[in-house]
């Protein structure tokens, strides 16, 4: 309510606007009221013992305040003028007073409370236990639990969900209560009979209603002291115990103008999402009974009139806690009770890319679609929709309505109840997977992500049973060096080419512990000059490290067509790495691959499919090959390991250790001392390394990169030289601008008539240096027009030879033409050669 006011408004005015305001809100205001008071003013509301209402209300600048009622949970600020009736500058010094003031009030609370638990604890610990026939408890017919007794009064603590007291309600033998002046409430509770792991909790209000529900029923009861309290405490205690079903038993407020005990239990059920239900005394006893009882309100009460109905009762709201009852036309609710359940419990159901998937280990070594996967392999599967009603049937009770029996009898979850859920993509609550890890790893703020499940912070499945994995809690420059030395134990026995070569090993290593956190991460490839000489085994070794297995071979084809599925097919199952394994021909730029490292996100049309879906690419990628020659961009892209036995029969050498024995048994080691570094580094807030960053790769660059030169290890990034010097790439363009130059000179010809033209006697060389870059997969013989377009597009703009591949717009044939533009004189514009359409 705003009252129109001239000038400074007199303080009648202010308390008949407030009180308007308190009527309103539904609480019904004292008769007189103070104003300006150094703290909360409290009053009884109605014929209530306590004094449970309050208000408080500054008067200086624009009159303000709040005022509630904890017993009826309302909680409201006051203001008397709006907004729009103030001038902004007076509004805006208003507003500053106010936070202000409230931080201050905030200081003085938390003070006051402080003080208040130290009263409270004191005198709880000096009272002795209470007198089981004191008359408070006689008259409700309960037995103390562990409370105590001061005097004539009972003292109730109220304590956190860690067992600290922060408060004393009290009890005198009329049934009076009150609290500790100053002490805290909210969130508070006291418990009976509650222990460590509880599957399920009962909240009631007050001492006797939980005492008696306890006594009852043998469930563990936590008391919450009012209506009020319910939300705050039942927010608190599934925080404390997740996997415990809360039943909120409220007040039956049946004689009231508003139900308070009801709305209040519904509204805190309403905060939890699964395992949660809420019930209120039903005091009709039925025509056997006498029907309705005239008076009454709590399970106290209820427990008055007959010794079995607050079991009755309470037995029921439990068994209802895990029912889901299907009615035609409620399949919204239906789904959203299954929801609840499924997240409740914490399934391993979630999202990923716009489907539900779950993670999987496979029973089998497999080799489908030119990927080599090993028997245990933790992969992610899409859920069907008869495994999501075998799921939703093992963890919910489900009924229906059998009009024969004239009673619901149980089934099995409808399978339309689980392909409606399947297809209700945009609406789901389980969680968004961004990947799965076998391994303990890194978040990005550099805290550490061991415990087995799902991580909400990270989004990352963590499915790591080894032994628990502690880093130091702050690891010094020394620590680091020590734990890299642990970690270069596996590859002692490589013949790196160099120190850099060396580094790359471990580069591929920490990245895959920490990728889960990492943007983009370059491609760690492993090179060497004949076959046998360690390459798959050092890849070996980083997949028994990151997942207890050999890493997954999967082979590049030719075709980048088929190159973007199976590369695709691999991130939808979110494997911690890929290695691309005895890769024989040239590794050129892919646009997948190109995108898979330097991109965040990878786009896709799932095959099979029109849609479109969107994956994070936080995958290792490593490759192997003899003698890798890397193309174009993607040697910028790419750190090239070179491993070099210098015998003619490498394989035949003999490692000292038996690796695939030895990293598994040393597995839980190796992965510590490998985020110790990275800790390390992160702790030490990444001190520069004094190169210029990586582009498209500087969050890698910052953490990987550095904390090897940090730890005086050589420098990773040095080995792109060799990768440059292995392109190929370049001398095939150089090849074939050259002689298309000699053979077609300035014409400007679209990819078809190219080939066409080599089809002449005189264009043999140009036909054998395309065929070089664009064979056909299926017949090498023949140009491919598609895969020379393809090849030219990703060379457009590049100079060579004093030319520049140049593209132009055939309007009149709506079709892209090539050619090769001399650039030799490009400070004379007017010289420059021009194509002829």
């Amino acid at each position: 309510m705003s009252v129109k006011l001239s000038g400074r408004p007199a303080p009648r005015e202010i308390v008949e606007a407030l009180k308007a305001a308190m009527l309103q809100a539904g609480l019904e205001p004292p008769a007189d009221m103070q104003l300006d008071t150094p703290r909360l003013v409290r009053y009884r509301v109605g014929n209530e013992k306590d004094r449970s209402g309050w208000y408080r209300v500054h008067t200086d600048g624009i009159a303000a305040g709040a005022f509630g009622c904890w017993r009826l949970g309302i909680n409201e600020n006051w203001c008397l003028r709006r907004e729009t009736e103030v001038d902004p500058a007076e509004w805006a010094a208003h507003l500053a007073r106010m936070a202000e003031r409230k931080r201050a009030e905030e200081a003085e609370e938390k003070d006051r409370q402080r003080r208040a638990q130290a009263r409270a604890s004191s005198w709880f610990e000096r009272s002795g236990n209470a007198d089981p026939q004191h008359p408070y408890l006689s008259a409700k017919r309960v037995s103390p639990h562990g409370i105590r007794q001061s005097g004539d009064l009972l003292l109730i603590p109220a304590q956190d969900v860690h067992g600290a007291i922060w408060s004393l309600q009290t009890i005198d033998p009329q049934g009076s209560k009150r609290f500790l002046s100053g002490g805290r409430k909210q969130g508070c509770f006291y418990p009976i009979g509650l222990d460590d792991k509880p599957e399920l909790i009962l909240l009631a209000e007050g001492f006797a209603t939980g005492a008696t529900l306890h006594e009852r029923t043998g469930h563990p009861v936590t008391v919450t002291f009012d209506a009020g309290n319910l939300q705050p405490v039942v927010l608190a205690l599934r925080e404390r115990y997740p996997r415990a079903r809360v039943l909120i038993c409220g007040d039956n407020d049946r004689f009231k103008g508003t139900n308070t005990g009801k709305e209040k239990a519904s509204a805190a059920a309403r905060v939890l999402i699964g395992g949660v239900g809420w019930c209120v005394p039903d005091f009709d006893l039925g025509e056997a009974g006498g029907g309705e009882a005239p008076e009454g309100t709590d399970y106290n009460d209820l427990d008055r009139l007959g010794d079995s109905l607050v079991k009755r009762q309470i037995d029921a709201a439990v068994e209802a806690l895990r029912r889901i009852r299907v009615f035609g036309g409620q399949l919204p609710t239906v789904l959203r009770r299954a929801e609840a359940e499924i997240l409740f419990q914490r399934c391993d159901v979630y999202q990923r890319a716009g489907q539900l998937v779950r993670p999987v280990h496979t029973d089998k070594p497999a080799n489908t679609k030119g990927v080599r996967t090993t028997a245990g392999t933790l992969e992610i599967q899409l859920v069907t929709p008869e495994w999501l009603a075998l799921l939703l049937t093992r963890i919910a009770e489900w009924q229906k309505y059998d009009g024969r029996v004239k009673d619901y009898v149980n089934i099995d979850c409808p399978e339309k109840v689980a392909r409606a859920y399947l297809a209700a993509s945009g609406e789901w609550r389980v969680p968004v997977l961004r990947g799965v890890s076998e391994h303990p790893t890194l978040r990005q703020d550099g805290s550490l992500v061991a415990r087995r499940g799902f991580d909400d912070a990270s989004g990352l499945f963590v499915d790591y049973d080894g032994p628990p994995v502690h880093l130091p809690r702050a690891p010094t420059l020394e620590d680091a060096k020590a734990a890299l030395d642990v970690l270069a134990q596996p590859f002692e026995e490589f013949p790196f080419a160099s120190p850099e070569d060396r580094s790359v090993a471990l580069s591929a290593l920490l990245t895959g512990l920490a990728r889960k956190a990492l943007p983009t991460a370059p491609l760690h490839a492993f090179d060497a000059p004949a076959a046998g000489s360690g390459k798959s085994l050092l890849a070996d070794v980083i997949g028994l490290i990151l997942t207890g297995r050999p890493a997954p071979a999967a082979s590049y084809g030719r075709d980048p067509e088929e190159i973007q599925k199976r590369l695709s097919s691999l991130l939808m199952a979110a494997p911690s790495l890929i290695s691309l394994d005895n890769i024989e021909r040239p590794l050129d730029d892919s646009e997948t691959l190109c995108s898979l490292l330097s991109q965040q996100v990878y786009t896709f049309r799932i095959l099979g499919a029109s849609r479109v879906v969107t994956v994070p690419t936080n995958t290792l990628i490593i490759a192997t090959g003899n003698n890798l020659s890397i193309r174009g961009d993607l040697t910028r892209r790419t750190l090239l390991c070179r491993i070099d036995a210098g015998v003619e029969r490498p394989e035949f050498r003999e490692f000292k250790r038996d690796l695939k024995r030895w990293v598994p048994e040393h597995r839980h080691e190796l992965i510590m001392s490998g985020l110790t570094v990275l800790r390390a580094y992160h702790d030490e807030s990444r001190p520069a390394h004094g190169g210029k960053a990586l582009g498209s790769f500087e969050e890698w660059d910052s953490w990987v990169r550095g904390a090897l030169v940090w730890c005086g290890w050589a420098d990773p990034v040095r080995t792109q030289a060799a990768a440059e010097q292995s392109d190929g790439g370049r001398a095939e363009l150089e090849r074939v601008v050259t002689l298309w130059r000699a053979v077609l000179g300035d014409k400007a010809l679209s990819a078809a008539e190219v080939i066409e033209r080599c089809g002449m006697s005189s264009c043999v060389d140009l036909r054998d240096a395309l065929l070089e870059v664009a064979a056909d997969v299926r017949h090498p013989d023949t140009i491919s027009a598609r895969r020379l377009g393809r090849w030219l597009e990703r060379q457009r703009g590049r100079v060579v030879c004093g030319y520049r591949v140049e593209r132009r717009d055939d309007s009149c044939r709506k079709i892209a033409v090539w050619g090769m533009q001399t650039i030799a004189k490009v400070d004379m514009p007017e010289d420059r050669e021009r194509f002829e359409l």
